[in-house]
């Protein structure tokens, strides 16, 4: 991939381009938590120039936006038996044995192959199952109470943290939790591997990548998608432009 920099000095280009963007909405795929530390900075220091932050714009409707996937590997905790999960997981779930688990299963399963929610990889059976929210589970997302939408809450990566993380493990789901028992992974082959060992890791959750059209409608409600739920390929190199911000 070739990462090119152009500077534009004209002020006609420049005032074409603020004007295409005045009062059009941005929603933030990449980054949240640098542009809130921007916020604050700027309301704390007053420095000139604290009050523009850099970004990179993409429409959403470019051919060329993807949305990868992070896979999510779960750490065992005292409360469920690794040998467990499976059987926790029927409670919530159809739960259909679909073979040996192996990295060409879950990269059909990204891919759209079959009719489940999500894909479990188990590191106590070496299986795959195909998971797909039953009636309890329905009534479980149901009771959650978490002001959130049926719509959220029925995102794949949603469905794990609420139902796995949440209900089955018993704990909260606070970032430290989440990043404390989940491992992410992009790459389903890496998934697979570290979520073979099952002296620390229940297995792998697979998850599908999200639409931009469901990314759009879950924002345009409101809603802050669930964490690390997105990842929008291609990136630009960071470090290639900086803000200096001298107070000088």
């Amino acid at each position: 991939m070739t990462h090119e920099l152009f500077v534009v000095a004209d002020p006609r280009l420049i005032d074409a381009v603020s004007r295409a963007v005045t009062n059009r909405e941005i929603i933030i795929g990449d980054g949240h938590h640098r542009y809130e530390t921007a916020i604050r900075f700027a309301k704390e220091h007053r420095i000139p120039g604290s009050d523009y932050v850099m970004m990179s714009l993409v429409s959403m409707r470019d051919p060329g936006l993807v949305i990868r996937p992070f896979h999510r590997v779960i750490r065992c905790r005292d409360a469920v038996a690794v040998g467990d999960m499976p059987a926790r997981l029927a409670a919530i779930y159809d739960v259909r044995d679909i073979g040996s688990a192996s990295e060409q299963t879950a990269i059909e399963f990204v891919a759209g192959q079959g009719d489940g929610d999500l894909l479990f990889t188990s590191s106590a059976t070496r299986r795959a199952y195909l998971l797909k929210v039953n009636a309890s589970g329905e009534k479980l997302l149901a009771s959650l109470g978490n002001g959130q939408t049926a719509a959220w809450n029925h995102l794949n990566v949603s469905l794990i943290n609420s139902t796995v993380v949440g209900s089955i493990l018993g704990l909260p789901l606070d970032g430290k939790t989440l990043h404390d028992v989940v491992e992410y992974e992009k790459s389903p082959a890496a998934a697979l591997a570290l979520g073979s060992d099952p002296t620390s890791f229940y297995g792998c959750f697979f998850v599908r990548p999200i639409s931009i059209e469901s990314v759009r409608s879950i924002v345009a409600g409101g809603e802050r998608m669930p964490q690390k739920s997105t990842n929008f390929f291609p990136k630009f190199y960071s470090g290639l432009v900086f803000n200096l911000l001298d107070a000088s």
